[in-house]
């Protein structure tokens, strides 16, 4: 994130307006902003000058100022946080939830380009929630792969697999030189996996949560919890993943 300074259009660092009543003043500074925005001065996520930084900048008090702003959050085009500032909006990702749910085709479907990265692995004993999932005993060994996606350079979610051992041995290193669950997947046997169920809830990130998706504590995100079959029924993946809601949007298609 950074924050790029606006170029003024005139020789003492302000920019010029038309004071002659034609177009409020207020609409004219939105307008500004709208254009340095479009123009990619001020990508998705970047902090836009303080209020009383653009006052200097357009010679205008902080009120006009404050309904410039105002304009621009309700045509969605930037978002206050308070205490932090206001911020360019995200571009929201739909991520489509089905049968056949996919991370890489979701994103290749919106010109977006995915990135897995493994941020750690573990072999662990299932607990009740992981046994029930994957319909083994508990205290049966699963392999955990923790993993941070992108989509062209961005956090969007950040997502804790459990495979069952040893059907699945080896799929950290698999996933390590694939970037891919679904290429990992295949690697092991599993040709082709649907979507059993999906539950959804919001709540508040963890520390390396908000940490790794790039979010404020306090912005809350998305969590799913959901277990994938093979073609014989057989679970084979258990998924619990943390989506910055600022930037994706859950979709669910029922068909």
């Amino acid at each position: 994130m950074h924050t790029p300074e606006l170029q003024a259009n005139n020789d003492d660092g302000r920019f010029l307006l038309d004071r002659s009543q034609r177009s409020p003043l207020w609409r004219q500074i939105a307008l500004t902003l709208e254009q340095e925005i479009h123009r990619g001065r001020y990508e998705p996520g970047d902090k836009l000058p303080t209020e009383g930084e653009l006052s200097l900048w357009f010679g205008v008090n902080r009120h006009t100022v404050r309904r410039a702003l105002f304009e621009l959050r309700k045509r969605k085009l930037v978002k206050v946080e308070q205490g932090r500032g206001t911020f360019v909006n995200e571009n929201i990702l739909d991520y489509m939830v089905s049968r056949r749910t996919r991370f890489s085709e979701n994103l290749n479907r919106q010109n977006r380009s995915p990135k897995g990265i493994l941020i750690r692995n573990e072999i662990m004993e299932a607990d009740e929630e992981i046994s029930r999932a994957l319909q083994v005993n508990r205290s049966h060994p699963v392999v955990a792969l923790h993993i941070l996606r992108e989509g062209d350079g961005r956090p969007l979610s950040f997502s804790s697999h459990f495979f069952p051992l040893p059907r699945f041995t080896g799929i950290a290193q698999s996933f390590q030189d694939t970037g891919s669950v679904t290429v990992c997947l295949s690697l092991h046997g599993v040709e082709d996996f649907f979507r059993d169920e999906t539950r959804v809830v919001a709540r508040p990130p963890t520390s390396e949560e908000a940490r790794l998706l790039a979010l404020p504590k306090n912005r809350p995100i998305l969590e799913t919890k959901s277990f994938n079959v093979d073609k014989h029924g057989v679970p084979v993946d258990y998924g619990i993943a943390r989506y910055a809601g600022d930037r994706v949007q859950l979709v669910v298609k029922t068909a």
